[in-house]
């Protein structure tokens, strides 16, 4: 096999298997974190979308986690007719590839005078974080799949 393919299409086999990992991880169903906290939330919302209650404590008061992002979970959620849980695990997988995607665009156009590989570049970006992470909903809802 010719070096220059491999090295192209590095990018590509490391997606494959993220999303191999990821399926694997969510029909798993090894939740951890405050990933039940963000599903309650989903689900208050897709109850009542204008006006959602409290859902840890019964209450009108608002919650931390109310976000866009969760408006939008929750929106899905009800169109589908899905509930939190199934509903957060599609984003899931919307997540990964939107992330996956913005970072190869991103290496395309700020660091291709460099000639830096994106599986290295992506390589580089995690193990900077401290550990090999896929992050679902990093800078949305801030849990972490590991």
């Amino acid at each position: 096999m010719n070096l220059n393919k491999i090295k192209k299409s590095s990018y590509l086999i490391l997606v494959i298997f993220l999303v191999i990992f990821e399926t694997f991880h969510i029909t798993k169903g090894h939740w951890q974190g405050d990933f039940f906290e963000h599903s309650a939330v989903v689900n208050e919302l897709s109850k009542n979308l204008l006006h959602p209650n409290n859902p840890i404590i019964k209450s009108n008061t608002s919650h931390a986690f109310f976000s866009p992002y969760s408006i939008l979970v929750a929106s899905f959620s009800k169109v589908t007719d899905l509930n939190s849980i199934n509903s957060l695990a599609y984003f899931a997988y919307f997540n990964l590839i939107f992330f996956l995607y913005s970072l190869y665009f991103f290496q395309n156009l700020f660091l291709k005078k460099l000639r830096i590989n994106s599986f290295f570049n992506f390589t580089f970006y995690n193990v900077s974080l401290g550990r090999i992470t896929v992050c679902l909903e990093w800078v949305l809802s801030h849990f972490c799949v590991t």
